[in-house]
């Protein structure tokens, strides 16, 4: 029978500040970690026997293998090479503590530590959110609703996720008209600005984005 560590006590040790040092670094880590702190600070589980963490992503569950340092899906047992998705998801297993969220997004030019990183060659490609709602607005809105989204209430429509545990974020969609184009703009939890470094919010904004646009 595998033991099974569920991450249900919210008053839990909060793991030590981690740099930001790539993805090799992440898994030696998970590696090195307690792995029942890792579980409890980033609200997933871990099964001893198969040394492997269980995160949920939008609405599939994904397993982190400490052993081969692979993320695959478990619904197919598919390995995920995407480097966007694999730095989103360690990046958000090593700096997560026992703060939860408070549900306040805000974008990332609202965060000073983050501004100079995101105005620069780094954009948050929220024009396919908004090509894809101007092209079906209705069916496009079904999808995102498909993935666990929920009402946000401004602009046109806004809609807020749950991508990860402790990973939320917002989209607000501008419909245009004849003085100004469509728009959507792109939230982070202030939260997770505050703890994940600023290329992996990139990495963990295009990843979810390409899931909502592309599948």
């Amino acid at each position: 029978m595998d033991i099974i560590i569920n991450s249900i006590n919210t008053m839990n040790s909060k793991n030590p500040t981690n740099p930001y040092t790539g993805i090799d670094k992440s898994w030696q880590i998970l590696k090195e970690s307690n792995p029942q702190n890792i579980a409890e600070n980033t609200l997933t589980e871990f099964i001893l026997q198969k040394n492997i963490f269980i995160v949920k992503y939008l609405n599939e569950n994904y397993a982190i293998d400490l052993n081969t340092k692979t993320i695959y899906n478990l619904k197919n047992n598919i390995k995920v090479t995407s480097f966007d998705f694999n730095l989103s998801i360690l990046i958000y297993m090593t700096t997560m503590d026992a703060e939860m969220p408070a549900d306040k997004f805000i974008s990332a030019s609202e965060n000073p530590s983050v501004t100079q990183f995101f105005s620069k060659n780094h954009v948050i490609p929220a024009d396919k959110l908004t090509k894809s709602f101007d092209n079906n607005f209705e069916e496009f809105k079904k999808k995102c609703i498909s993935f666990g989204a929920k009402e946000y209430p401004f602009g046109d429509l806004g809609l807020q996720f749950k991508v990860l545990p402790k990973g939320n974020i917002a989209i607000i969609y501008w419909k245009g008209d004849d003085e100004f184009p469509s728009n959507t703009t792109f939230l982070f939890e202030e939260m997770l600005i505050n703890k994940m470094p600023p290329d992996s919010l990139w990495s963990f904004s295009k990843t979810i984005i390409k899931t909502l646009v592309e599948e």
